[in-house]
């Protein structure tokens, strides 16, 4: 769950017991308690942190914990959410939501891709510190590319806090890809892999990526 703000309006982001994203106007409707700062998912709905007033996906009052009436009256204004990987011939977009483990404990947030082909992609992360990551790999010889990263970060209020903050972001970033290169340089292609419920568009993925190599 995460507070967020848009169209000028103040929203809360979640998901419920199945997966499924919501966004709805943040403010509860009895006392105004801003349901991204200290709410929690209780039986797949969206519970206030102030009295425990509990809403569905739809943004209706389904439970009252020192009531045994709902307030029909009370109900939350829903958005439509799309979660979406999209293909256009020779570019791609990837949305996808993302934890990240912190010294101060996990924060969620999110990695958003376009790419133009395999060779060129924009990687935006948001959640700790927003930073912009542009990804170019170029292929040297048959079986070896270069790859490059370039990275720019927002500034924080304070310039030290910025350069700690984004340091220890894209550390990470360049630790984990150092980690897979080699898993990368060993591992071989599996025509029908074996996946998981979780592992989202994987193979629609590599069906957009296979227009880029012959045979």
């Amino acid at each position: 769950m995460r507070a967020q703000r848009a169209f000028g309006r103040e929203l809360v982001v979640w998901r419920d017991g199945e997966g499924a994203t919501h966004v709805h106007d943040a403010h509860c409707p009895r006392l105004g308690a801003h349901l991204g700062h200290g709410g929690r998912v209780e039986a797949g709905e969206l519970a206030c942190p102030f009295h425990g007033w509990r809403f569905d996906a739809d943004g209706r009052n389904t439970c009252i914990p020192y009531s045994e009436r709902t307030n029909a009256g009370a109900r939350l204004r829903s958005y439509p959410v799309v979660e979406r990987y999209e293909t256009e011939g020779h570019t791609s977009h990837m949305r996808s939501k993302q934890f990240f483990v912190t010294p101060r404990g996990t924060v969620e947030g999110r990695i958003d891709t376009d790419a133009a082909g395999p060779g060129f992609s924009v990687v935006r992360f948001n959640g700790i510190v927003d930073t912009v990551l542009l990804g170019c790999a170029t292929p040297i010889e048959a079986d070896r590319c270069e790859m490059r990263f370039t990275f720019t970060v927002r500034r924080l209020a304070d310039e030290r806090a910025t350069t700690s903050v984004a340091g220890a972001a894209i550390d990470e970033i360049s630790r984990q890809l150092l980690q897979d290169k080699p898993i990368w340089e060993h591992k071989i292609y599996l025509e029908r892999p074996a996946l998981a419920d979780t592992d989202g568009p994987f193979l629609a993925f590599r069906r957009w990526a296979s227009q880029f190599y012959a045979g």
